[in-house]
């Protein structure tokens, strides 16, 4: 992290800070250095950060950021306090962001609600990656009217049922725009719906 924080600030625009063990305190320093507003990608994924972190996320002046990832790993999940995913899909960050990664999170419920009650009008990518969404949360997300200007989304890793594919049948998709359903689950019978309704639009 220290090393990470003395590069020269003119040239770093990307950090990647994936597994790290990082507790709060770091993110303090990340928050103080100069460079924080050049990043236009953030990977925060896999440390150990307070259940706070998206509204200390927003409370940074990220001006360029456009790529962020958070969440857990493939050892541990993630849990925010309540209230964090609508405060942060109602921010300024989240206006300029055009790829959001959102990793083995805990409540997927609250991911859901908050995701959906945001107007994201910069978002071209985003990736659920195991965040345990029921039925009703991807109705919800898919209701969205961000939800039909994504060029991809991917649902990767989440456990789907018939009603899963119920709902994705309903999924407005702009024109080139790709849904990525592996390792998922979803029935072979449901598997068929899809590629019947989506052509190769739909990647399972």
């Amino acid at each position: 992290m220290a090393t990470f924080l003395t590069a020269d600030l003119n040239r770093v625009t990307s950090a990647d800070l994936e597994n790290n063990a990082l507790t709060d305190g770091a993110f303090d320093l990340l928050a103080r250095w100069p460079g924080c507003g050049r990043l236009a990608r953030l990977d925060l994924r896999g440390n150990r950060f307070s259940p706070h972190l998206l509204s200390r996320l927003t409370d940074l002046p990220y001006s360029r950021l456009q790529d962020l990832s958070v969440g857990g790993n493939i050892q541990n999940f993630f849990e925010l306090a309540g209230g964090e995913w609508q405060r942060f899909a109602r921010s300024l960050l989240a206006d300029q962001l055009t790829k959001l990664l959102v990793g083995r999170v805990r409540p997927g419920s609250a991911v859901a609600r908050g995701l959906s009650s945001g107007h994201f009008p910069s978002l071209a990518h985003l990736t659920l990656w195991d965040v345990s969404l029921d039925p009703y949360d991807l109705a919800a997300l898919i209701a969205a009217p961000w939800f039909r200007s994504l060029r991809s989304v991917s649902f990767m890793s989440n456990e789907f049922s018939d009603a899963h594919v119920d709902e994705l049948l309903r999924a407005e998709l702009r024109e080139g725009g790709i849904l990525h359903l592996s390792q998922t689950g979803i029935s072979e019978a449901g598997n068929q719906k899809l590629r019947d309704h989506f052509g190769d639009r739909v990647s399972l």
